[in-house]
């Protein structure tokens, strides 16, 4: 099953404001752990793909994932396995307001850009064994949404 997770307009790189979710493959064996596994995956096929294209030179190889969903293992496991990077998450749940201080403690001249103190990390997942077949499902997932636009 998968997942088209634009429940609003289709964000960047495929902006639509007519585009819609969808589910796509159903059959009468579909389970709910299907559409839950489907809605997590859409969502970082998602993410992917706007990395894919922010990152052409593919350069980093480690992403941090933080928020409500970065507590669960099988998120950070379907994002490694989705992007094929290192998902790392900061033991700090408010990441996105720590990271917001460091920029203006650089825009204030107290930190250094080189330099910025480290958060703490709870875990480190790295792409798994599923990892070639969360990739076969993102090529899908891709030609899925060319199809739709």
């Amino acid at each position: 099953v998968i997942f088209h997770p634009y429940m609003s307009p289709c964000p960047y790189p495929r902006y639509s404001a007519d585009a819609t979710g969808c589910f796509h493959g159903l059959s009468m064996a579909t389970t709910r752990g299907d559409f839950a596994n489907a809605v997590m995956e859409g969502v970082a096929f998602q993410v992917t793909e706007i990395l894919e294209i922010m990152d052409r030179s593919n350069s980093a190889s480690k992403l941090v994932l933080f928020g409500g969903g970065a507590v669960s293992k099988l998120w950070q496991q379907i994002f490694a396995d989705a992007t094929g990077k290192e998902i790392l998450v900061p033991a700090i749940a408010e990441a996105a307001g720590v990271g917001a201080a460091m920029l203006a403690g650089v825009g204030t001249g107290d930190f250094d850009l080189d330099n910025l103190p480290k958060m703490p990390l709870t875990s480190s997942t790295k792409p798994g064994e599923h990892h070639a077949e969360t990739r076969q499902r993102y090529a899908k997932f891709l030609a899925l949404e060319d199809s739709l636009a």
